[in-house]
């Protein structure tokens, strides 16, 4: 696989992700994350469509997700996940409205 190709796979990949985070299958810390973490990948850390998503992503970054919830306490996990949610409740709108632009632009770059 040649490098473009390969950046074309990310592109298609940040396409699932954000129809993914559009539908709910995903939430919206989890969805940041992952794409602020392909913006590099894609050499897009300059471009405005990312902002919001890299904005929640610093606000959200102390919350637990995946493995390291295992490290917690259910007491401290269910304080921490009352908080995510509401502030992914307050950005719901926000990160909705950059993701339908960030989609329109990753897929004209996908596979």
């Amino acid at each position: 696989m040649n490098h473009d190709s390969y950046v074309a796979g990310q592109w298609a990949l940040l396409v699932q992700l954000l129809e993914d985070l559009q539908a709910g299958r995903i939430g919206i810390t989890e969805g940041c994350r992952s794409v602020v973490a392909l913006r590099s990948v894609l050499g897009q850390e300059t471009s405005d469509l990312f902002v919001s998503f890299v904005a929640v992503d610093s606000e959200t970054d102390h919350f637990p997700l995946g493995q390291s919830r295992s490290g917690w306490s259910p007491s401290a996990l269910e304080r921490e996940d009352k908080e995510r949610l509401a502030c992914e409740q307050f950005h719901a709108k926000s990160i909705g409205e950059a993701a339908s632009k960030l989609l329109a632009h990753a897929r004209s770059h996908a596979l």
